[in-house]
């Protein structure tokens, strides 16, 4: 069984609690299927998780959509690597929503479980700031200069 969730792709066996092996998003370096009904994902470390299942192509979908969406700046040579056959199985995917500053907070919040730290009051604030905010300003890009933590904060230079 493979279980995915809003950063990380688990690998479960059918009749067990336990996880066999898991792999963050951001890891991800390949999507392999050669048919409908089996996947094969290889991660950094190295981890793959694969198996067969009933419809391939719906979790494929929903994996590059979930990088599109916890990583929209991602430059296309950074991407998940997709070996789709035949290639008509890969879907396309509407453009992603990703909010002010390029998805700023989509990407700050990813990272945190990728390290597994918690997401405390310092990131809360900054998500707030960007996600309303800077919204309203319009602006595309994050600079902590805008939330006063340039030069001689505790934050700046």
């Amino acid at each position: 069984v493979i279980v995915l969730t809003t950063n990380r792709v688990y690998s479960l066996h059918r009749n067990c609690e336990q996880c066999d092996r898991e792999g963050h998003v951001l890891e991800l370096k390949s999507i392999e299927s050669a048919a409908s009904d089996e996947i094969i994902l290889t991660f950094k470390g190295p981890v793959t998780i694969g198996g067969l299942l009933p419809n391939a192509d719906t979790l494929i979908a929903q994996l590059r959509a979930l990088e599109d969406r916890l990583f929209p700046g991602r430059e296309r040579n950074h991407k998940v690597q997709l070996m789709v056959e035949p290639r008509a199985r890969v879907r396309v995917l509407p453009p992603v929503a990703t909010g002010p500053c390029g998805g700023y907070v989509a990407t700050l919040r990813a990272m945190l479980n990728y390290k597994r730290a918690t997401y405390g009051a310092l990131e809360q604030e900054v998500a707030f700031v960007v996600d309303n905010v800077l919204e309203q300003s319009g602006s595309y890009y994050f600079d902590f200069r805008q939330l006063g933590f340039g030069a001689g904060s505790a934050f700046g230079g």
